[in-house]
């Protein structure tokens, strides 16, 4: 399967927008000066009503043991019928080796790593805030729909070497997908983990009751325990955001101040 060339930037993280997954699709346009870029939601997928190209975001990661070591996490982006591993390889083995191996391409991370943390392939996880940039050097079709696929490894081997797998369109109950305008989630965690909301203060009103964000962009929550059980559903494990541009060069171009957005839901 083809995949696309990217290109990095390195700009203060961006903003997010809002729809629970599987819910009935809402439209939303972002409006910079005389550019827009139309997309509906609908079923954890972003779909794009014009040409378009697209930044992604991993605003962070919390995924780990109640002791604080980290599990790898790699992330996965299709648009259309293409697969794009825009943060470095998605199927790595974490417990192969300690040494530092990369996919050709480097990356540059908000924060400092954790010593535990895997550091083989594409691994994204930081156990932190901690934003990393990317956008797709190229243009895509109107309706090529763009969904994300997460992978999550257990920090200790022992438990078990093989990923847990989400979908954002085949596991709509794992994960969940915002835009303006839209509740903000709320969920218990860890007491040594980040709560999702502290993901998102950023990108909420100042009550911080919804999301306040740029028309043009979508975040994905990934929830890798199982949603049948009590222990940590807290849909912080992942958080990625999706920008859209009528132009890559639209991307490369700072957003509005996020004042300017969001006011109706104070």
């Amino acid at each position: 399967m083809k995949r696309a060339r990217t290109r990095k930037t390195f700009a203060l993280a961006a903003c997010t927008a809002g729809l629970l997954a599987g819910l009935p699709a809402a439209t939303a346009s972002a409006d910079r000066g005389d550019r827009a870029v139309d997309f509906s939601i609908t079923r954890g997928q972003v779909v794009p009503g014009e040409d378009f190209a697209a930044k992604i975001t991993v605003i962070g990661c919390s995924w780990g043991t109640a002791s604080g070591q980290l599990g790898a996490i790699t992330v996965q982006v299709h648009v259309g019928d293409e697969t794009i591993e825009p943060f470095g390889a998605a199927i790595i083995d974490p417990y192969g080796s300690s040494s530092s191996r990369r996919s050709g391409r480097r990356s540059r991370r908000g924060g400092s790593s954790t010593p535990s943390l895997p550091t083989t392939g594409g691994n994204v996880n930081t156990g932190s805030i901690s934003p990393i940039h990317m956008i797709i050097d190229q243009m895509f079709d109107p309706d090529a729909a763009i969904t994300m696929t997460a992978r999550a490894w257990e920090a200790n081997a022992s438990v078990s070497r093989t990923p847990y797998v989400l979908n954002s369109s085949s596991d709509l109950g794992a994960v969940m997908v915002l835009r303006d305008g839209d509740d903000v989630p709320t969920f218990s965690t860890m007491s040594n983990q980040t709560n999702v909301e502290a993901y998102l203060n950023p990108y909420t009103n100042e009550a911080g009751s919804h999301m306040a964000l740029h028309p043009n962009q979508a975040i994905y929550l990934f929830e890798f325990n199982n949603l049948s059980g009590s222990f940590g559903i807290d849909y912080q494990d992942l958080v990625v955001m999706v920008t859209l541009g009528e132009s890559v060069e639209d991307l490369e171009e700072d957003l509005p101040p996020l004042s300017d957005l969001g006011t109706a839901y104070d």
